[in-house]
């Protein structure tokens, strides 16, 4: 741990033990300076390593010990006792500390990218079984995922004079509201060989504002929001069901907003 005023920067090592009958070949894997308890990222990874060391210390498995030293004292030590050809100038000990942390920062990001995706497509399935099981427009043809001229539409519904493309998001961000607009007339772009009229739509699982459903009406894009309440609503659905299909979606890492405060 990294002494501060008010905070601490982390740093673990791990003891590899290994010995011969005439040597010693033990050495330290140190994670430099990888995870902090004041912010939100470096909190998360704090959080993360505290998590599993307190369960191997309950399993009786390791055994830890802390120190507290100035940031830049540890890292001079380091640069000096390094037996790594990677680890034996500082701009190495620099570099090698920025890949770690790029690393970790792509895993996170990845993880959340595969989280939004699995919630969008959960809701693509959701919205098509409602339309389908509601029955509010009667469609002729109705398909979820329906690809034309290697465009992907969440959903594709076709009457006799019209073709309905539903557009599924989970929430929205004022500084994508550009972005979508594109993605769906670039969507409707697809179907102008058609000589129905074709007719765009966006769902929301959450609420957005009025303002912003506003400027999609205006540009004649029909909006679904909060689909949330809708599925509270559903009549298919029991209790269990409902609460399940909640816990997906309001699922996040549990370590995003974890907040631990450790004394020493």
């Amino acid at each position: 741990m990294i002494k501060g005023w008010i905070h601490h920067n982390y740093s673990y090592g791990i003891l590899i033990q290994a010995y011969g009958t005439i040597a010693d070949y033990s050495g330290w894997l140190i994670f430099f300076d990888c995870a902090t308890d004041y912010s939100g990222f470096g909190g998360t990874l704090h959080y993360e390593a505290e998590k599993f060391i307190e369960k191997f210390l309950d399993d009786g498995k390791i055994e830890i010990k802390e120190e507290i030293i100035d940031l830049e004292t540890f890292k001079k030590y380091l640069i000096e006792k390094s037996t790594s050809s990677d680890f034996e100038k500082e701009r190495d000990i620099n570099s090698l500390v920025s890949d770690f942390n790029l690393s970790l920062l792509e895993i996170k990001r990845k993880n959340e990218d595969f989280i939004g995706n699995a919630k969008g497509k959960f809701l693509e399935c959701l919205f098509f079984n409602w339309l389908v099981e509601e029955k509010i427009v009667k469609y002729k043809k109705i398909i979820c995922d329906y690809t034309e001229n290697n465009e992907q539409i969440d959903i594709f519904a076709e009457n006799e004079g019209e073709i309905h493309i539903f557009e599924c998001k989970y929430n929205l961000h004022n500084d994508e509201i550009n972005k979508i607009r594109k993605q769906i007339w670039r969507k409707v772009n697809v179907m102008n060989g058609s000589d129905k009229e074709i007719i765009p739509h966006l769902v929301f699982f959450s609420q957005i504002r009025d303002s912003e459903r506003k400027k999609f009406q205006k540009e004649g894009i029909h909006v679904y929001t909060n689909f949330r309440e809708i599925i509270n609503n559903w009549r298919k659905l029991n209790r269990n069901s409902t609460k399940a299909i909640m816990n997906i979606f309001d699922y996040n890492n549990p370590a995003d907003s974890a907040t631990i405060i450790k004394k020493f």
